[in-house]
């Protein structure tokens, strides 16, 4: 996770043991502000990007330094690693999204959307499909936009309500939305095909959400603050959990690891972070 100091941004990356949340090491190099961080699918290695354009590999869990990448001219905001963990995408506040070699953070490709008229926030969220044969990304000004790798060549973009969060199998998308009312929040659930850019939308059950296993199921919490497995056919609850200790009801984000055998839950107030083993 990344650490700040008091009235600072963040610019250190701490590796904590899973089994005691015990901090083992922090990671040096970082010299700005960090976006965003990711573990590889292997477990073996960590990357981090910044404020200051930088791209930055550790090895997990020694925190040996292992390569630097740099892109002039903008912040680095968001980052993934492909299923196969031999490329890392990032995207950035210039509506760019870039493509680098795993071991070495060579650049390898780079493309941007116009411009034009945004005046938002660059790239919020890029995902792989489980193939690593194309990349998705979501803009900040609500539009999903497919494309091919490598060469990075536009496919499709269409519009998307505010989300939260997406994942994405490369057939089909689930992503969270969040459309303001006068009353409040309006929550749904929309699923899309990416071939056809037909969605479907539904109420969810769980939130915040992550993908459990496959497409077919999200892992979330519920209105009672407790850990459940939902259905993406119809959103029906499978299994519940335990309650999340949260005294401040906002749990802002939940993950599950890849082998589907824990789910970590982290407080946004509350500021712990929660772990949860699935039996």
């Amino acid at each position: 996770y990344a650490s700040e100091p008091e009235n600072t941004y963040a610019r250190s990356v701490i590796l904590g043991a899973p089994a005691t949340g015990k901090t083992m090491r922090a990671l040096g190099g970082m010299t700005s502000h960090i976006w965003d961080i990711a573990i590889s699918p292997g477990g073996d290695r960590l990357a981090a990007c910044a404020q200051d354009g930088t791209l930055r590999t550790w090895a997990v869990p020694s925190g040996r330094h292992l390569a630097v990448g740099k892109l002039p001219g903008t912040a680095l905001k968001c980052l993934s690693w492909s299923p196969d963990g031999r490329t890392i995408a990032t995207g950035d506040f210039a509506f760019g999204v870039t493509t680098w070699d795993a071991a070495t953070l060579r650049r390898t490709g780079h493309a941007a959307l116009p411009i034009g008229e945004r005046m938002h926030l660059g790239i919020n969220q890029v995902a792989f499909t489980a193939n690593s044969k194309r990349l998705i990304s979501l803009t900040d000004d609500e539009f999903f936009v497919t494309w091919t790798l490598p060469g990075l060549q536009k496919v499709r973009e269409f519009p998307s309500y505010p989300t939260a969060q997406f994942a994405t199998d490369g057939r089909t998308l689930v992503h969270l939305s969040e459309r303001p009312w006068k009353t409040g929040t309006d929550r749904s659930m929309a699923v899309w095909d990416l071939q056809t850019g037909r969605s479907r939308v539904m109420w969810p059950t769980v939130e915040p959400f992550a993908l459990w296993r496959s497409i077919g199921h999200v892992v979330g919490v519920t209105d009672d603050n407790r850990i459940a497995v939902a259905r993406v056919s119809d959103g029906k609850v499978l299994a519940r959990g335990p309650k999340v200790p949260n005294p401040d009801g906002m749990v802002s984000a939940v993950a599950v690891s890849p082998d589907g055998r824990r789910i970590v839950a982290g407080n946004w107030n509350f500021g712990g972070i929660g772990m949860y083993e699935v039996r």
